[in-house]
């Protein structure tokens, strides 16, 4: 088709030799200055009437070129309104199917070459042993096959000008289907080269059972494609990406519990700058073997255990697999201050290792072991003890390590001491004396020692207590009188420690001297003034001069008789005074309120001289009588 295009040009423009001298001329320079290489040559779209789309495709872009391809086929006509579009992309193996579902992935640009290879992403992709044809829509010369509509088809190599690109399309499984040239729209038939990309298989390989860690191989069969990547899913809710290693791709993974997982293996090839995915699988029981050790003190995790008394820690040894164990071995060495006694199984070294072997342990097995031991060093911190397991099956790599261990604890109660009290009585018959008692209480080991009496004058004094004992003792006389706060420290043995008490026990006393007897109040016994002479108090009862004195009898002369007359008279008349005054009272009394039988007349009145009298001719006036009481 070209050359008749040449022809027409070079008919128009130029003698025939003049084109020939400067073609050969053109040929001639190429051959000497151009690479030995054939190149990729971008053809002109063909927009003469000989191609089965007339100015090719739409090459803007891959998807410009797919959408027009895909346009003209479903329009079966190209930009000229020519059918035959579906004829010729029929018989090179497209259908609508594939063209509808034509896209950026599945469809690739390559190139045409005149020698008839077709190559995408650096690869032939037609078998060079089997024909290649090309669809057009001329047949006038030998050796084209009419297929219809105008269309026919030409072999290559042979027939193909210069090298073209091509659009080509693949299945799912990578193959080749067939191409367009996107320059004249001419179909491409050819034999594709054989492609093999598929996951034969996935292998696990058992790294270290005791993790349950597995190496797993998808291996793949490739011909014509390569591996480039993938991922493994392992059944267990987990996936990992893999790694490639030529035409395998590998992962490692460790299950957490034993069981049956599906594996799956998702392989990607690239087959002609084509991604295609594969997927093989397999199943795989996971057993690993497995030994657990539970410890407990009197029953539980923590205990409070007493110091110098047995208590029991309990094992319990289990099989965790389904698969039996041998010579399992149990250790469990004592922590400082605690003293194995016996053991129901196995053996104690030196009060302080106990070593046991299970012979044989089935799977979902268990076994329950009993060690008595004691404290016999205090400490007020928590004591851990460990024991552990061994199975030589479940750690392969590593047989020595142990493969399980737990503990327990165990706590002391802590000591109890203190000072209750320090009473202070005064001593039997003293007065500045005191017998002192110093009160303790404990629990727990603790042991009462000595203790510090303070008496408070600036003595002091350390006593030993009795072994047993919870009071200590002691007198003490003070030398002066006063106010003191005497008090007592109180040390105890705790486990071999002295130790204080935290607080003092205080008491206060006041020594005196003794008081001085009193026969009276303010008069000391012995005193003249217990006990005085009644006739002389100078002196006391028991004096031989307390004496009664002679009796004298009254003195009767005459200065007694004048004395005794005078005051008769004396008495006498102010006897008489008292009684006129009664007379007289009573009578102005009466004359005050208007009873008087006596005129009581003011004769120096004049004018009336009855007035204010029971005579006068007016009543009584009170005015009146208040002014003669004033006179009276």
């Amino acid at each position: 088709m070209y050359r008749r295009k040449s022809r027409v040009v070079l008919r128009k423009t130029m003698p025939l030799w003049v084109s020939g001298l400067w073609l050969g001329m053109l040929l001639m320079g190429a051959t000497l200055f151009m690479p030995q290489t054939t190149p990729k040559v971008e053809a002109a779209p063909a927009c003469d009437w000989t191609n089965v789309m007339r100015c090719g495709l739409n090459r803007s872009s891959l998807q410009s070129k797919i959408d027009s391809f895909r346009h003209a086929y479903n329009t079966n006509k190209d930009s000229g309104g020519r059918g035959g579009i579906r004829t010729a992309a029929h018989w090179t193996g497209y259908n609508s199917s594939i063209i509808a579902g034509m896209n950026t992935t599945n469809t690739k640009v390559g190139t045409f070459y005149r020698d008839g290879r077709i190559v995408v992403g650096g690869a032939q992709i037609n078998d060079a042993s089997q024909k290649t044809w090309v669809t057009t829509r001329y047949g006038s010369n030998a050796g084209r096959l009419s297929l219809g509509d105008g269309i026919y088809a030409r072999p290559v190599p042979g027939t193909q000008p210069v090298d073209v690109e091509v659009l080509v399309t693949f299945n799912r499984s990578g193959v080749p289907i067939a191409a367009v040239m996107t320059h004249c729209g001419n179909t491409v038939k050819f034999v594709g080269v054989p492609v093999v990309a598929d996951c034969v298989n996935v292998a696990p390989a058992l790294v270290d059972r005791s993790r349950r860690l597995y190496d797993f191989t998808a291996n793949t069969r490739v011909q014509n494609a390569t591996l480039i990547g993938g991922n493994f899913t392992f059944g267990d809710g987990t996936s990992s990406g893999g790694t490639v290693n030529g035409t395998s791709l590998t992962a490692r993974h460790a299950y957490k519990k034993d069981g049956t997982y599906t594996v799956v293996a998702n392989v990607r090839f690239n087959v002609y700058g084509y991604t295609v995915s594969r997927t093989c699988r397999t199943s795989l029981k996971v057993e690993s073997p497995g030994v657990s050790i539970q410890k407990t003190v009197n029953g539980a995790e923590s205990k409070k255990v007493s110091m110098n008394k047995p208590f029991t820690y309990q094992l319990i040894v289990k099989n965790t697999s389904t698969l039996p164990l041998k010579n399992v071995v149990v250790t469990d060495d004592a922590p400082k201050g605690v003293l194995f006694t016996k053991a129901d199984k196995g053996k104690i070294t030196d009060d302080k290792k106990y070593r046991h072997t299970i012979p044989n342990l089935a799977a979902g097995a268990k076994v329950r072991l009993k060690i008595t031991a004691k404290v016999v060093s205090y400490t007020d911190k928590k004591i851990t003890n460990t024991a552990c397991v061994n199975a030589p099956e479940v750690n392969p790599n590593n047989p020595t390590k142990n493969d399980a261990c737990d503990s327990a604890k165990i706590n002391l109660p802590k000591p109890f001491f203190e000072c209750t009290q320090l009473t202070g009585p005064l001593l039997s018959g003293k007065t500045m004396g005191y017998a002192f008692t110093a009160e303790s209480k404990t629990a727990h080991g603790a042991v009462l020692k000595r203790a510090l009496f303070v008496f408070g004058d600036g003595k002091s004094r350390s006593v030993n207590a009795t072994p047993g004992s919870s009071v200590i003792a002691t007198d003490y006389i003070y030398p002066k009188e006063g106010k003191y706060s005497a008090y007592a420290t109180l040390y105890f043995d705790v486990f071999g420690v002295e130790k204080k008490a935290e607080f003092n026990c205080y008491a206060k006393v006041e020594p005196s001297k003794p008081a001085v007897p009193e026969c009276k109040p303010g008069i000391p016994v012995g005193d003249i003034r217990c006990n005085p002479c009644e006739y002389d108090a100078s002196i006391s009862k028991d004096d031989p001069r307390c004496v009664a004195p002679a009796t004298t009898l009254p003195n009767t002369g005459a200065g007694n008789i004048i004395a005794l007359a005078s005051a008769a008279l004396v008495g006498g008349f102010l006897w008489y005074r008292h009684m006129l005054f009664r007379r007289h009272k009573k009578a102005y009394l009466a004359a005050d309120f208007g009873t008087s039988p006596l005129p009581l007349a003011n004769p120096f009145e004049t004018a009336e001289p009855l007035a204010g009298t029971p005579l006068a001719p007016e009543t009584h006036s009170r005015k009146l009588s208040l002014r003669r009481r004033r006179q009276f």
